[in-house]
């Protein structure tokens, strides 16, 4: 349930992050680039404004969260362990999200992976985001960007509302409809709750391939839709889609093809093992499905139809 309550968190800033990054994308493909840094900006405050709005509910309400879902103590304790252990990052975080917003908007993918190799190092003392501040000031001046010094901007802040909020609304409702999903699960005992928890890390790794995609149609879509380029927004359309399923297809099978050996990573225990076995046969082998949802939604995304994807 902890990891759960994680999830969403991290839904939250991404849904700002998906406001940004088509904004970002469509600005500096017109060549307005004080605009793009003013977006920056305004992403970061979203982020970390909405990410405490929620954090602060979670502090006054967990135990009752928690109590909706399970009513195994042990449980509760150890989803509170976990969240107070990891606390502390939300905000970093979701500040993090504006700066890789606009490293994915100038279309740099190099130091986007090194940012995100950051985020699992530097971002547990908060300095991710401040890595990648100083890479864009030094390495476009023109776009240097100086946090906490711009004003105001109504029109920028409904743009960034009517984006961020249907794509934010949009992964919290997938990630309480797991919520919803695990508190079935725990009712099976502590063996599928292990079993499932452990087939979900492998998961991640099957939802990179779709993620990522999602993430290039967005970017290329917005980058040529702000260019006037419209007649490669098809193209990326249909290269998208197809990248995006044949990527989770193969990850999915291929990660299925080896379950067992995968699952005795995380435990000898043969039932635990059971377990994750049989959620990974009835979500690896469709994976694919979830592969043409993002590739398409990212697209919708990249043209501002938030609402639509």
């Amino acid at each position: 349930v902890g990891v759960r309550i994680d999830d969403i968190m991290n839904k939250i800033s991404m849904g700002i992050q998906y406001a940004a990054l088509p904004m970002i994308s469509q600005n500096i493909a017109a060549k307005k680039l004080d605009r793009a840094k003013k977006v920056v900006h305004w992403a970061w405050i979203f982020s970390a404004l909405f990410t405490t709005v929620f954090l602060t509910l979670y502090l006054c309400f967990g135990k009752e969260l928690f109590m909706m879902f399970s009513d195994d103590t042990n449980v509760h304790a150890l989803s509170t362990t976990f969240i107070k252990a990891i606390i502390w990052m939300f905000i970093p975080f979701a500040v993090m999200r504006g700066t890789g917003a606009f490293i994915q908007g100038i279309g740099n993918v190099k130091f986007g992976m090194v940012l995100s190799i950051l985020d699992g190092v530097a971002l547990r003392i908060g300095l991710s985001w401040l890595f990648g501040i100083f890479y864009i000031n030094r390495h476009y001046p023109e776009a240097a960007i100086h946090p906490f010094c711009r004003r105001f901007d109504g029109e920028l802040f409904r743009q960034i509302l009517s984006i961020g909020l249907p794509a934010g609304l949009q992964s919290v409702m997938y990630s309480v409809s797991n919520l919803i999903i695990q508190s079935a699960i725990n009712s099976f005992g502590a063996f599928a709750i292990a079993g499932s928890t452990s087939c979900g890390t492998i998961e991640n790794m099957v939802y990179t391939g779709s993620g990522t995609f999602h993430q290039t149609a967005l970017s290329f879509v917005a980058q040529n839709y702000g260019g006037k380029k419209y007649d490669r927004i098809k193209q990326i359309f249909f290269m998208s889609i197809f990248l995006g399923m044949l990527s989770t297809f193969l990850c999915g099978n291929t990660l299925l093809l080896f379950g067992r050996p995968l699952l005795h990573l995380f435990t000898d225990n043969e039932q635990v093992i059971d377990w994750g076995m049989q959620r990974m046969q009835l979500m690896f082998s469709i994976y694919f499905i979830c592969g043409f949802m993002d590739a398409a939604s990212g697209c919708l995304r990249g043209l501002g139809y938030s609402m639509t994807s």
